[in-house]
């Protein structure tokens, strides 16, 4: 009784999940067929037939159909080709599909394609782009479509394959035992993953029935198991369907099945895995911008929640210091602050609209803003005219701006901020000199022109620079005419943000020449 059992729910099964009836099954064993048929759109090189793909290459160790852009050479070749199925009357049938084996080797700008006639015009029912390929010789890729829903009702159904290599020289598509047959009930096809967030997700796939039963649940979960593992059962899902409810940079797993009705319920197809994004992700922080005596800009990328600001002096304590504020677009303007002041900032972001909290901080980031004074431009420079000699130790081009772009005088570099001083001597033969001492760092730069720095036409009158290691530099013997304007300039490499000195600038005096 038992083993009659055993073979009566064989049949059955048999008759759920086998075909039905088949209407092609090609396995190119000698040809191709006379009644299938190629065409081309563009340049000539249409589908053919192969033994063996070089020595001794196949999909399965048999001959195949095969459109190949490597063989139509290089130049400007660009391939559409087309190879059709004969016409065939599926209107009897019940879930039509079609099934094959294909090696996509592909590269540059083909793309492949599967077609369906339905008496009109021909549907696109499959398409594939890359960037990998789609199996290998020896190792086809098998691959079912559902074409139900394009069957000719005047029985005149056809399959295209359709390959277009873009004008590139690409590789090749070959495929073989092509099957469009007629099942009862069949595993859903093409499932897939798609606005994957960090609470749900949408997930897709074809159905043979149009009643479906979804499973998902954390890696892993047991199939046979779904609730007693963490799985969650769906019943008459239908595609596409949004799964909410998920935890954020989680792993999990979905599968579906069909109920086919009096057919049966086919086998579980799957799994398919996925892991949500992150629950709030943290701000990206790019860059300042338009430094000023109180205020700067702050550039960022945001996510999709609200970006904020937490500052304070540099050095602050985050929970028990800082301001916050939101910062509703970037560039954000953070304003109201002091001039010549360091400051630290750190960006979060607020994702509770999205019922997703809080993201971590990131930072701290410093910068200073601008002095509340002169020295940070040529129309606003430190005047030495009733002020020389010129001395002030512990001075720095810290808080100055970086404003000047462009010098004549060489070494110059417009990658860090810069301190101008302005004099114009009332007598002739008047001979400058100009000392930094207790430098902080390297490379300090001086430059000495006749007009603003970032003039084309203004001459460099004298320029120098203190080398590695050096803590003082001197740049003297400066000649000067009386009624003219010289600007001077102090500055450093960007590596040196807040370069420290002692600064002396002075008048020589010459001695009188002795009779």
């Amino acid at each position: 009784m038992k083993r009659l059992f055993t073979l009566f729910t064989f049949f059955l099964t048999f008759l759920a999940y086998s075909n039905a009836q088949e209407y092609i099954n090609e396995t190119f064993a000698t040809e191709i067929p006379a009644t299938w048929s190629t065409s081309s759109e563009s340049d000539v090189h249409p589908w053919y037939w192969l033994a063996t793909y070089g020595a001794n290459s196949t999909i399965d160790g048999t001959p195949f159909a095969i459109v190949n852009s490597d063989a139509a050479g290089s130049g400007g070749v660009d391939l559409v080709e087309n190879l059709d199925t004969p016409g065939f009357d599926a209107t009897g049938g019940n879930i039509i599909i079609v099934e094959f084996d294909q090696y996509f080797n592909q590269l540059g700008n083909d793309e492949c394609f599967v077609q369906v006639w339905d008496g009109t015009i021909w549907n696109t029912v499959w398409s594939y782009a890359g960037p990998t390929d789609l199996g290998a010789w020896s190792n086809p890729n098998h691959l079912t479509l559902i074409i139900t829903d394009y069957v000719n009702p005047s029985g005149d159904t056809k399959v295209r394959f359709r390959y277009i290599d873009g004008a590139s020289w690409a590789w090749w598509w070959a495929i073989d035992n092509v099957v469009v047959s007629s099942v009862d009930c069949l595993e859903p096809q093409q499932l897939m993953v798609s606005q994957l967030g960090a609470i749900s997700t949408q997930v897709t796939w074809q159905s043979g029935s149009g009643n479906s039963n979804l499973a998902y649940g954390p890696s892993g979960f047991d199939i046979n198991d779904i609730a007693g593992t963490g799985g969650t059962l769906v019943t008459n899902a239908t595609s596409p369907y949004d799964i909410s409810g998920l935890d954020p940079e989680t792993a999990y797993q979905f599968y579906v099945q069909d109920d086919c009705g009096a057919d049966g319920i086919s086998g579980w197809s799957g799994p398919i895995s996925f892991t949500t994004t992150v629950g709030c992700p943290t701000p990206v922080f790019n860059s300042f911008s338009n430094p000023a005596t109180s205020s700067i800009n702050i550039n960022f990328t945001q996510g999709f929640g609200d970006v904020y600001v937490i500052y304070g002096e540099e050095g602050f304590i985050l929970g028990s210091a800082g301001d916050t504020v939101a910062a509703t677009s970037s560039p954000f303007t953070l304003s109201g602050l002091d001039p010549l002041t360091f400051y630290d900032i750190y960006l979060f972001m607020d994702c509770e609209g999205d019922g997703l909290g809080f993201s971590d901080n990131t930072g701290p980031f410093t910068f200073n803003t601008l002095v509340d004074g002169p020295g940070t431009t040529c129309l606003d420079p430190i005047i030495l005219n009733n002020n020389l000699p010129y001395v002030s130790n512990g001075a720095t081009i810290c808080g100055y701006g970086n404003n000047i772009t462009y010098s004549n005088c060489f070494p110059f570099t417009t990658t860090n901020e810069e301190i101008i001083f302005a004099y114009s001597p009332e007598v002739d033969d008047e001979v400058l000199a100009i000392s930094l001492d207790n430098l902080s760092g390297n490379y300090a730069f001086i430059s000495v022109l006749d007009g603003c720095p970032d003039d084309p036409d203004a001459a460099c009158i004298a320029s120098g620079q203190s080398f590695f290691n050096e803590t003082s530099f001197l740049l003297d013997g400066i000649d000067l005419i009386a009624g003219e304007i010289y600007y001077i300039m102090i500055s450093t490499y960007s590596w040196n943000p807040c370069l420290t000195f002692d600064l002396s600038i002075n008048l020589v005096t010459c001695p009188t020449p002795s009779d």
